[in-house]
């Protein structure tokens, strides 16, 4: 008697003549996004410069250069009122108003990326705006 739990291999997808072979003739496409890698940035130390007052201008007391970008911050926290606190060697720019992902809204975006494609409207830290492609 055999058991009830015994394996077929006529059974088995492989096994069966109509199925054999089904997955052998399907085709790869062409990827939809690119596989290219970005050339790496070289990366620099990272380098604080706290000042004796605050900028003028801009409000902040430090500046940090990363290995991702510069960096303005007032009080440890990112802050800049007369520009983008943060600004990445890639290209992206961000706003923030003490800590805050923050830019009035008639003034532009606070999140824009490289290209110009793609930005965000935030105000003390709310997203006032989805993120949108820009024509």
């Amino acid at each position: 008697m055999s058991p009830s739990n015994s394996f077929e291999e006529t059974q088995h997808p492989r096994g069966q003549v109509d199925n054999a072979g089904k997955f052998r003739k399907r085709e790869n496409s062409d990827p939809t996004v690119s596989l290219e890698v970005p050339v790496p940035v070289e990366k620099t130390p990272l380098k604080i410069d706290n000042l004796d007052i605050p900028h003028p201008q801009g409000e902040y007391d430090q500046i940090v250069e990363a290995p991702s970008g510069r960096h303005y911050l007032r009080g440890g926290v990112h802050h800049r009122a007369d520009g983008p606190a943060y600004v990445g060697y890639d290209g992206y720019q961000l706003y923030f108003h003490n800590g805050l992902m923050h830019r009035d809204h008639a003034e532009g975006p606070a999140l824009i990326d490289p290209e110009g494609q793609f930005e965000q409207f935030w105000e003390m830290g709310a997203l006032v705006e989805d993120s949108k492609l820009v024509a």
